[in-house]
């Protein structure tokens, strides 16, 4: 097996990162709190309705994670393209209804606000990494390691 590129050792670290960071989010949501950018009722149905998705998603980033390990050109791509699909909607979402409520007007003085900007900007880099190197792996396997 040949060793790992730089850019697989990124894609992994974002895949692992996204998938942890998920989990530890709706544990501190559901358990601790303060990770909610509001607690108005609107809010709180839209955050709940996010669960079941996210946790597709931490499935499909740890499946995509697993089969880049084995270096799997067969079915890590398609994997790949399931997270970064996934991913990217979640994160489209997410940024359309803070947009459209004003959410992040209140950056400056809401560090919820801010983690809820940091965690946007990071899934969409993990997204758009995820489809690249997964675009990449389908264009020329035998140079993707």
């Amino acid at each position: 097996m040949a060793p790992k590129s730089v850019a697989t050792w990124v894609l992994l670290a974002l895949l692992f990162v996204f998938a942890i960071g998920t989990i530890v989010y709706w544990v501190l949501y559901f358990f601790v709190g303060g990770v909610q950018s509001s607690s108005a009722l609107w809010y709180t149905r839209f955050e709940n309705s996010f669960p079941v998705a996210d946790t597709f998603a931490v499935v499909a980033c740890l499946l995509s994670a697993v089969f880049v390990l084995r270096s799997d050109t067969g079915r890590a791509p398609f994997f790949l393209g399931v997270a970064g699909g996934s991913v990217l909607y979640l994160a489209f979402m997410d940024i359309t209804f803070d947009l459209e409520n004003s959410i992040y007007s209140s950056i400056a003085t809401s560090g919820a606000v801010a983690i809820e900007l940091g965690i946007n900007i990071f899934t969409l880099i993990t997204g758009l990494f995820a489809l690249g190197y997964g675009w990449n792996l389908l264009r020329s396997p035998e140079k993707v390691s």
